[in-house]
């Protein structure tokens, strides 16, 4: 395996890493000695790949997630399909209770600015197309500003001992 295939492999794990846990990526490429730059564009890369595919198939998900479930439920244990219909209704976990929480005091701009650094963007992209599915066009503005936004801050504070010298 060659050196070139090393390389790409970094870009291609940071971007993939982006896409479900942003909050790490930077420091994960400032791990693998990306440059500043090299790491601005494979985690928006990442970032924005995870926000289309989870925005776009999210809402797919969430509606037959109790049907997947209870599938899954009456195939690996012995319960009947209606038992596991039954016991796949989603409860409130800590991060439900968050996301609607945030849903009902900030709106869909509030969700979309804490996706990618609180949230993490499959969970928060589900939720802004779930929630305001009839503003689909702004969930996504807001979401690839929100990235964008956290894209430098988090960057930057990964790599901020390369930008002091930068600009020194």
């Amino acid at each position: 395996m060659g050196s070139h295939t090393l390389e790409i492999g970094k870009y291609v794990g940071i971007t993939l890493l982006s896409s479900v846990k942003f909050l790490f990526s930077p420091f994960a490429a400032r791990g693998l000695h990306l440059t500043f730059l090299e790491s601005i564009l494979s985690t928006t890369a990442g970032g924005i790949l995870g926000i289309l595919v989870f925005g776009l198939i999210g809402e797919l998900i969430s509606d037959k997630w109790s049907v997947i479930v209870a599938f899954f439920l009456s195939v690996f244990t012995s319960r009947t399909k209606i038992e596991a219909i039954r016991h796949s209704k989603r409860k409130f976990k800590p991060m439900t209770r968050f996301i609607v929480k945030v849903k009902r005091r900030l709106g869909l701009f509030g969700l979309a600015f804490l996706t990618p650094c609180l949230i993490s963007i499959p969970f928060g992209a589900i939720a802004c197309m779930s929630f305001f599915s009839h503003r689909r066009k702004d969930a996504f503005i807001y979401l690839f500003l929100s990235l964008t936004f956290w894209t430098l801050v988090l960057n930057a504070g990964a790599h901020w001992k390369e930008l002091f010298h930068m600009f020194r």
